[in-house]
């Protein structure tokens, strides 16, 4: 029988695969690339970005990488509008990791729909839906 942690373990490595198979993850480069930015360190558009919780970004192999999905095609790649308004909703309180699972996963207030799949529709549910994760929302 398998121990507790080694249980863990691959269950914590299942879920990165799927959450890394999930989306394109983008490093500084391609977004700098994408966002035709100007910048001569393309990290920095990524931090400034971070730093006024527009985006999330995971740290893979020592670099930072950002899901496509957070970025709207329409507006240039820049971060979609409403996922400041989700991200508020977890105020810090979740590692990068869990949002990127949350934002992969199936949701009830979405109709089973993963949020990432969901953010070129109306943001309300959205937020709502992020609220109720984070633990902000009563249920009635």
């Amino acid at each position: 029988m398998e121990s507790i942690l080694i249980y863990q373990t691959r269950a914590n490595q299942r879920a990165k695969e799927y959450v890394f198979g999930s989306t394109r993850w983008l490093n500084a480069v391609e977004v700098k690339a994408l966002t035709g930015s100007r910048t001569s360190d393309p990290r920095s558009l990524l931090s400034r970005w971070k730093r006024e919780g527009k985006i999330f970004a995971l740290k893979v192999d020592g670099e930072e990488r950002v899901p496509i999905y957070l970025l709207d095609p329409d507006r240039g790649f820049k971060p979609r509008p409403a996922v400041r308004e989700i991200l508020a909703a977890f105020a810090g309180r979740w590692s990068d990791w869990a949002l990127a699972n949350w934002f992969a996963s199936g949701n009830g207030y979405l109709d089973g729909n993963a949020p990432m799949d969901c953010l070129d529709g109306p943001s309300e549910m959205l937020v709502r839906a992020a609220e109720a994760a984070a633990g902000n929302h009563l249920h009635g």
